[in-house]
């Protein structure tokens, strides 16, 4: 998962994208739209492949730069600040990371990855006393959940295991070859806004939103819904069953947003909303703005 940080004429503005391949630009059809008067259309992309990140300029007219140097293409492990034309912007991976003495590092960016021998794992760690595929690393929002699929089997901190959570540290080890776990999800900014699409005779918007939303996603989600509501459509539909926590300030945002949409005929739904959703909802007496439905229309 990306977040991506811009300084727009408007104001500071943040994504936050679990896409592994997805375009930049001021286009419209970018999934990270920048409105910028040095910004092309479709400016550049970002591209996960073998476990690193990488980042292309699109044959912008005004280039990429980073580190006041001009590139086509870099890779990028951490964080980095990026220059698009003249706008500034914050790169930042959120994955877990891993790491090996001769097998480099690999972030989990997917919900699997498959580690071993053979070429058609993701990780491939080509040693002959790793099996062809070894072990599986499955992510989920705040851990990283490892299952052994291999008979020489899959050593944690030195014990033999089928399946384990892992934790920052710990030391996995196949056959003569030794890997750890470097870094973990960064929780604290956990949010997701899945790509939204608009369907249906009546121009339905329809979204996700799971994850904890902090403080420090309120700007993002207002950013959000209101593209939502320049959308047009009749009904704004945002499935919550996977979000986890919700700020006061992110629960004025949606009643916000609910205003607006009665003012202009249209309305907002709280979709299959998590138990914290719905006990932010009835302690701020806000279900007079929100409308809550336990199934999708």
């Amino acid at each position: 998962m990306i977040q991506l940080q811009a300084d727009l004429p408007a104001g500071l503005k943040t994504w936050l994208i679990k896409d592994t391949d997805f375009t930049i630009g001021r286009s419209a059809d970018c999934l990270i739209q920048l409105e910028h008067f040095s910004v092309s259309k479709i400016h550049a992309r970002v591209r996960w492949q073998a476990g690193a990140y990488s980042l292309h300029d699109e044959g912008s007219s005004n280039g990429s730069w980073v580190d006041g140097q001009s590139f086509s293409s870099i890779r990028f492990d951490d964080a980095i600040m990026v220059m698009f034309g003249t706008l500034e912007c914050n790169l930042r991976i959120l994955d877990p990371l891993f790491g090996s003495d001769h097998f480099g590092r690999f972030r989990v960016a997917t919900a699997s990855v498959r580690v071993g021998r053979s070429a058609g794992n993701d990780w491939v760690i080509d040693h002959p006393t790793a099996s062809g595929e070894h072990f599986i690393l499955q992510k989920h929002e705040s851990s990283v959940l490892l299952l052994n699929v291999s008979r020489q089997g899959t050593r944690v901190g030195g014990l033999p295991i089928d399946e384990t959570v892992l934790a920052v540290g710990d030391e996995i080890t196949i056959g003569d070859v030794k890997l750890v776990y470097l870094k973990a999800p960064l929780v604290e900014v956990a949010a997701v806004f899945d790509p939204p699409q608009v369907t249906g005779k009546n121009a339905v918007f329809r979204a996700s939103i799971s994850g904890a939303l902090a403080r420090d996603q309120v700007t993002a989600l207002a950013a959000y819904l209101d593209a939502a509501v320049a959308s047009g459509a009749s009904t704004i539909e945002l499935e919550m069953g996977r979000c986890s926590a919700m700020h006061p300030h992110a629960l004025d945002v949606l009643v916000a947003t609910a205003r607006k949409c009665e003012s202009s005929t249209r309305g907002l739904v709280l979709l299959n909303p998590a138990p914290p959703v719905v006990r932010a909802v009835a302690l701020a007496n806000a279900s007079q703005w929100l409308t809550i439905s336990r199934s999708p229309r």
